[in-house]
């Protein structure tokens, strides 16, 4: 729940909380791009970038469980983070 209101709270602020990583011309070709980018986690200005990856080789990886938890922590602590 924690990790919902952050990004909730953040998005209602006007800040970005999520980037696409495909043009439109690449997700009009290939619609299932559609909804593909990185979540940020504001950290300070300025401040080390970490990139939060669940491993495994699973069909379904948690990120809401097992990244996003790690990348809010971390940008308490003012780092930014993509997880």
């Amino acid at each position: 729940m924690q990790i919902c209101n952050y990004l909730r709270s953040r998005a209602s602020a006007g800040q970005q909380v999520f980037y696409d990583i495909y043009t439109p011309a690449e997700k009009q070709a290939d619609p299932a791009k559609a909804n593909t980018g990185l979540f940020f986690f504001k950290g300070d200005p300025g401040a080390k970038v970490a990139i939060v990856n669940a491993g495994g080789g699973f069909a379904y990886v948690a990120a809401m469980h097992d990244s996003f938890p790690h990348a809010l922590v971390l940008a308490e602590k003012g780092y930014n983070a993509f997880p």
